[in-house]
């Protein structure tokens, strides 16, 4: 169970591959323009749970069902509660 802390939207395309249903993926520091809508699906297909770092505007094209906005206190929670993270820029 891995947490992917994603900082730049451009990297989903490489780590799309190597995220697993049990994973989480957390945005940090992103623009959330710059996702591309075929990277989203690719994760909500996927299974992981999808969380935003509250310091940056949440995405608004997706449904805020989706994902779920945490604070750095949530950050590190979510750092604690797996097995290991892995920062994609």
């Amino acid at each position: 169970m891995a947490l992917h802390i994603i900082s730049n939207p451009s990297a989903l395309s490489q780590c799309n591959g190597l995220i697993a249903d049990t994973d989480s993926v957390l945005f940090r520091d992103c623009d959330s323009d710059s996702i591309h809508p075929e990277d989203w699906q690719k994760l909500l297909k996927i299974g992981a749970k999808l969380y935003w770092l509250d310091k940056s505007p949440p995405p608004k094209r997706y449904s805020e069902t989706q994902f779920t906005v945490v604070n750095f206190s949530g950050f590190v929670k979510l750092c604690t509660e797996h097995d290991n993270s892995i920062s994609w820029n």
